[in-house]
């Protein structure tokens, strides 16, 4: 199990012919190396998942606190840097990533200190120094049946239509047992739809974490994929190349979880 940041990564950034191939969980240990907003900043460029890394690589904490992720039987299942500043859903990411929790299956949560950590909280805001050894617990569960809530259904299709980058509000509301699935348009439109039509590339990573299906057909009978596919129009958005990696990783991992069985 490889660390986020090693001595190594100075190397990577200057040498282009060490660079190895991009790969989500690469861009998700590097994600934490930074200060939430700027990963957000560099998340939201419209640039593909190697060039995202490439960006992140240089842009990394210098001083980050040292993370060690334990399970409830004391296993150390991950390990990387983390700046102070990284948000705890990145985390939670990162080690789901690394650990290969299905994400579909399961949640997890963590703690530090005795203290259940929000997904929205910093490590800063937790008391977590710079170049801090900090151990989280991981508290691994498996998804509840979601009880079925219409209202919330159409509210978490008009934040992902209306405001796809409002990602706490579209957390909040898949916390609460929002269902992606649960509300489509009279056109045929689902929540995934349309972030992906207007390229919100985090707001699809939450929904397809929410197990949203990514190959129902909505208006004019376009999946997902061939919503953020478009050329711009007026009503269209354009091509999104992000949102149609991530659709293709998404797709990859789900073939490879079904060839396992």
């Amino acid at each position: 199990m490889g660390c986020c940041k090693s001595s190594s990564i100075g190397k990577v950034a200057k040498t282009q012919t060490e660079v190895t191939p991009a790969t989500q969980e690469e861009a998700a240990k590097l994600g934490v190396l930074l200060p939430d907003e700027e990963y957000c900043k560099i998340a939201r460029r419209g640039k593909l998942l190697s060039e995202e890394v490439e960006r992140l690589r240089e842009l990394t904490d210098k001083k980050p606190a040292r993370i060690t992720a334990v399970s409830l039987a004391g296993d150390t299942i991950a390990e990387f840097d983390a700046s102070v500043s990284a948000k705890v859903q990145q985390l939670e990411n990162c080690i789901c990533l690394s650990a290969n929790i299905d994400t579909s299956s399961f949640d997890i949560s963590l703690t530090y200190e005795g203290e259940v950590l929000s997904k929205l909280q910093k490590l800063c805001e937790v008391g977590v120094q710079p170049e801090q050894g900090v151990i989280l617990n991981v508290v691994k569960s498996p998804k509840s049946p979601k009880v079925k809530n219409p209202a919330l259904d159409r509210e978490l299709f008009q934040e992902a239509w209306m405001g796809g980058g409002h990602l706490d509000t579209i957390q909040a509301l898949l916390e609460s047992n929002a269902d992606p699935n649960g509300f489509t348009y009279s056109d045929g439109d689902r929540a995934i739809h349309v972030a992906a039509g207007r390229g919100h590339v985090d707001a699809v990573r939450l929904l397809l974490g929410a197990r949203a299906d990514a190959n129902v057909r909505g208006v004019y009978g376009m999946t997902p994929m061939e919503r953020c596919s478009q050329q711009s129009t007026t009503y269209w958005k354009g091509r999104h190349p992000r949102v149609q990696e991530l659709l293709r990783q998404h797709a990859a991992v789900l073939k490879a979880t079904a060839n396992q069985r």
